[in-house]
C-alpha cells in the first residue's frame, strides 16, 4: 500500500546568477509492507538476499 508520493522533486539553491540545481526529476515513493510469500525457501533465494523475509519480498516482487 502506497502512503506518500513525491514526483519531480527539484532542490534549488540560491537566486539569481547564483542558482544552483541540487536535485532535478527526482521521484520518491514510500510504501506499506504487505504480507507476501514469493514461494522461494531462503536457503534458495537466488537473489542471494536470505538474511530476512522481507528483503526476499522486495527482491522478488520485482
Amino acid at each position: 500500500m502506497e502512503i506518500v508520493r513525491c514526483e519531480r522533486v527539484k532542490k534549488v539553491y540560491g537566486s539569481g546568477g547564483s542558482q544552483v540545481t541540487a536535485l532535478s526529476g527526482i521521484n520518491l515513493s514510500v510504501g506499506k509492507p504487505v504480507d507476501y510469500d514469493c514461494g522461494i525457501e531462503r536457503s534458495d533465494c537466488a537473489a542471494g538476499c536470505g538474511d530476512t523475509a522481507c528483503q526476499l519480498q522486495i527482491q522478488h516482487r520485482k
